[in-house]
């Protein structure tokens, strides 16, 4: 698993975001639940309110069966800004990894990286967090998240 989340990572910084209608098929888009739980993440980790957070946004994943898994939500009708969609000239960006549900509770990992800017010297920098969450009266909190990798 880390290794598959470390190349997600880079490739999510080197090929920014696509149109759905460019996307390898078939496009599963993220759930109500999936989004909420983006967002719960989002505000507890992320610093995502008001303002989007300080990285830009990835919300296209490999999906099942070779598709694409795309985390497009109503981020303003769930209190949030809408994120600043990544591109190949991003220096950061994080993703989010689809919720793994079992009842009321949930997992989520999330990605943050960092490359220096083109024509700079260094090293990317990638942070891995896994997050547990709970259902309560219809909304997902964050319990904890626990960092898995680091660079």
């Amino acid at each position: 698993m880390p290794f598959r989340l470390i190349c997600t990572a880079a490739l999510v910084l080197l090929v920014g975001a696509a149109q759905a209608a460019d996307l390898p098929g078939p496009v599963e888009r993220a759930s109500p639940d999936d989004c909420a739980i983006f967002v719960a993440v989002g505000k507890a980790q992320l610093n995502w309110g008001a303002a989007p957070p300080g990285y830009d946004f990835f919300p296209a994943l490999d999906g099942k069966d070779g598709g694409t898994y795309l985390e497009e939500c109503p981020w303003k009708q769930l209190g949030v800004a809408d994120p600043v969609i990544g591109s190949p000239a991003s220096t950061s960006g994080f993703y989010f990894m689809r919720p793994v549900y079992s009842g009321d509770e949930a997992t989520m990992d999330y990605s943050v990286s960092m490359r220096p800017p083109a024509g700079q010297q260094g090293r990317v920098f990638l942070e891995d967090q896994s997050c547990t969450l709970t259902k309560s009266g219809g909304e997902w909190r964050v319990v904890s998240c626990q960092m898995t990798i680091i660079t």
